[in-house]
């Protein structure tokens, strides 16, 4: 499983990353090379069978201080 889920993810950079380069798209490749290593992480951590964390708590850790930020600037 863990092979099949290497291929794929193989085919989706292969097919991805080329024009982002070709295009000297650099910041559009920084955010793809982000988000494919998280979309690896959370694959490789469920199909290993590990407590894989909740995309919404890590996300809302993430963005909490903006919005502290955000609100304390509005008040």
């Amino acid at each position: 499983m863990i092979a099949l889920l290497i291929l794929i993810f193989i085919v989706i950079i292969a097919y991805e990353v080329p024009p982002l380069i070709r295009e000297k798209q650099w910041r559009a490749l920084a955010v793809f090379g982000t988000l494919m290593l998280a979309a690896m992480l959370f694959s490789f951590l469920a199909v290993l069978g590990l407590p894989v964390p909740n995309i919404s708590t890590v996300v809302e850790t993430l963005f909490e201080p903006v919005s502290e930020a955000i609100t304390r600037l509005l008040q």
